[in-house]
């Protein structure tokens, strides 16, 4: 029979199922993966602890009994490639992370899709940065088997995750929430929100910031232009010379609230090994872009910033 209307459910729709929080997503995730192997998990080292700023990604694996090991990034947060072949194809990892920090999609994604492809590891992406990223017309979390994304982090919500499956040999059933499924105000305003208009205003106001950057001794942008189709989480600077603490509560003195993301990095990353991690996490300091920022607030921002950082360095 020609009906009048569609009738068939979940046709044309994607493997996407919403809880609480992306760390909730992740961790039925592992569950599922981690049944009856004795492979490992593969992440990048530059995890920080959650009670401060930092990261759950690493929350799920601990309490999962997940083992774990590390790779190496670069000081523009990507993947080290070359450890990464090595490591994938050493037989030991069931599955990889890639951390797509800040919103900036990793330049080596899809060679690490490949190389994961021809190994057999399944390939995860934490897009809990980002919702709408894309490289070659492709959107952040197409190049995975399995990706999870955060709401509460892009739009004001008090929580939200979601996970997609974009493999279908990739084992994992839908999420069975009840109490743990994100709350109805969430659901309603992330269906409710213009995100155009949000990816607009987030990528204007990381523009406005190179726009109008001076050279401020002792402060660099960690990446020096904007790539098309980047939607940024914030602006994340470094801070040389020890100063980053110091930086941040003279902001917050003003009335500026950055973020210090990952000022903590979990107790598992080996600081002799990892030592490229360390310093990115002792000189990083986040600025807002999000939607409530105006183009004035970026102005009074940076003139805060070359302001306090000259009064630091007159008296280091």
């Amino acid at each position: 029979m020609i009906t009048k209307e569609a009738k068939i459910k979940n046709k044309h729709t994607k493997k996407i199922y919403f809880a609480k929080s992306a760390r909730m997503t992740f961790s039925h995730i592992l569950k599922n993966i981690f049944i009856d192997t004795d492979k490992k998990i593969l992440m990048p080292a530059y995890i920080g602890e959650t009670d401060a700023e930092g990261s759950g990604v690493f929350d799920p694996v601990r309490e999962n009994c997940v083992p774990y090991d590390f790779y190496q990034i670069k000081k523009d947060l990507s993947a080290d490639l070359e450890e990464l072949k090595t490591k994938i194809a050493s037989g030991n990892f069931i599955a990889m992370v890639i951390i797509h920090y800040f919103g900036f999609i990793q330049n080596d994604i899809i060679e690490i899709q490949s190389l994961c492809r021809k190994n057999n590891v399944i390939l995860i992406e934490d897009c809990a940065h980002s919702f709408h990223s894309s490289l070659k017309g492709e959107t952040i979390g197409s190049w995975g088997d399995l990706a999870f994304f955060s709401i509460h982090k892009i739009i004001a919500t008090p929580d939200g995750g979601y996970f997609q499956i974009n493999n279908q040999s990739v084992r994992v059933p839908e999420m069975i929430f009840m109490d743990n499924y994100l709350s109805s105000a969430t659901f309603e305003e992330y269906i409710r929100t213009d995100y155009d208009m949000i990816n607009r205003i987030r990528i204007q106001n990381y523009k406005r910031y190179l726009d109008n950057w001076k050279e401020i001794p002792g402060v660099i942008p960690l990446y020096s232009n904007l790539p098309d189709c980047i939607v940024p989480l914030n602006f994340p600077i470094i801070v040389q010379n020890g100063l980053r603490e110091k930086l941040y509560f003279k902001l917050v003195d003003r009335g500026i609230v950055p973020i210090s993301s990952y000022y903590r990095l979990i107790d598992e990353i080996d600081r002799e090994l990892y030592s490229v991690s360390y310093e990115l996490s002792s000189s990083i300091l986040n600025l807002p872009v999000h939607q409530d920022t105006q183009s004035e607030d970026i102005d009074i921002i940076l003139f805060h910033i070359k302001k306090s950082m000259q009064e630091l360095n007159n008296n280091a």
